[in-house]
């Protein structure tokens, strides 16, 4: 499979830090990513890249925006939810767990992301997203 770059100014990367329409078009990005099969970090990471942003500094920029977006949806699901939570038995120390577990498995996701960032083949995150999405209504029309 043939590699391509996603970058405008001649497939070259910008050596510059993140500047105020590069934030605004990752955040618009991200905003965008709300609608359900879209992945997030898949987002703003390329909309990262085709504005010239390094690898690197996409990758990082687009998990540093998620950190006010993911710590937000907890405390708001906490919040709302906190009824429903108590008396499905779920406490504090599940709660926890749970979050713990996801943070681990989340680090080597990313890991595994980054690797295939570094090697130029991002572009086969959309086969995974894809897969999955397919994967997802197929179950449930399935009624699985």
């Amino acid at each position: 499979m043939r590699s391509f770059s996603l970058h405008f100014k001649g497939g070259k990367e910008k050596t510059g830090e993140v500047g105020f329409l590069t934030a605004i078009v990752v955040g618009v990005a991200e905003g965008i990513a709300i609608i359900p099969g879209l992945s997030r970090s898949g987002l703003t990471i390329v909309a990262a890249l085709l504005l010239g942003l390094k690898r690197e500094k996409a990758f990082k920029f687009s998990f540093l925006l998620s950190i006010p977006a993911i710590v937000g949806a907890i405390g708001y699901t906490c919040y709302t939810e906190y009824g429903y939570l108590a008396s499905a038995g779920l406490g504090l120390t599940e709660i926890f767990v749970g979050a713990f577990v996801a943070m681990v498995v989340g680090y080597f996701a990313l890991k595994i992301l980054w690797k295939i960032l570094v090697v130029g083949k991002f572009y086969l995150f959309a086969f995974y997203c894809w897969f999955i999405g397919v994967l997802v209504i197929a179950l449930s029309l399935s009624s699985f």
